[in-house]
This record gives C-alpha cells, sequence and structure tokens, in this order.
C-alpha cells in the first residue's frame, strides 16, 4: 500500500511493507493525489495546480513523469489514458502515450471522438460520442 505524507509544504511518498512499517519511496514528491486504475501494478499521482501527472510503477517504486494533462488512468490491460481537454490519448502498456484523439467537426456531421488505437499490431479506430 503506498500513501503521501505531508510536513508543511513538503510531501513524500511512502510504501507500507509486509512487517506494516512505512518506507520511504520519494523524499519532495511534488503530487498531491494516488489513485489506482485498472491494473494495480500502476498508480497515478497528479499535482492539481500544474496539472502534471506521473506513474508510480509498484513493482520497481520507479516514477515516470507523463506530462500535464487534465486527468488519467492506466486501464487493466496496462494502457494509458489521459485527457486534455478534447483530447483523448491512449498508450500501449508500458505506460508511454503512443496515439491522440481527434475532434471530429459536429458542423460536417461527425458528432464523435475518434480515437486510433493500435491493437493485435493493427490501427483501429474507436469512437466516443462527443458533445
Amino acid at each position: 500500500m503506498y500513501f503521501i505524507a505531508a510536513s508543511g509544504t513538503t510531501r513524500s511518498l511512502h510504501e507500507i511493507d509486509a512487517t506494516d512499517r512505512p518506507i520511504l519511496v520519494a523524499r519532495n514528491f511534488g503530487y498531491d493525489s494516488l489513485s489506482a486504475g485498472g491494473n494495480p501494478r500502476w498508480l497515478v499521482s497528479q499535482d492539481y495546480r500544474s496539472k502534471e501527472i506521473v506513474i508510480v510503477d509498484t513493482e520497481t517504486d520507479a516514477i515516470k513523469w507523463v506530462g500535464k494533462h487534465k486527468s488519467g488512468t492506466v486501464l487493466s490491460d496496462g494502457k494509458l489514458l489521459l485527457a486534455t481537454g478534447p483530447e483523448i490519448t491512449v498508450g500501449d502498456a508500458s505506460c508511454r502515450p503512443n496515439a491522440k484523439a481527434e475532434t471530429l467537426n459536429p458542423k460536417n456531421g461527425n458528432s464523435y471522438l475518434q480515437i486510433p488505437v493500435v491493437a493485435s499490431g493493427e490501427l483501429e479506430q474507436i469512437r466516443l460520442p462527443y458533445r
């Protein structure tokens, strides 16, 4: 189990080990939230002021900076899903963004988001309603 400890304006990331003792994972951890997605290996953390997101790999305790996004999560298959306004980014299983959604023009009758996704080596399109 992971948690963020705060002392004044400084935050640090800790893990509770099998003996119920906290272990320091990262000093000066500048993020406010810590949430699990569909895959328990990766945790998503965000700085609410700057909108920066990092991914914490619970197997290695590595912290990977992802970028500035409104929100993000890790799907059950390990793909990273990030949202920034009308853009949705779907990443590969190593949590690297690799495809960007394009907002199609509703005036032309295209009232959906079209998201390119690579699955089984082939490019597929996912369409989500867009209002």
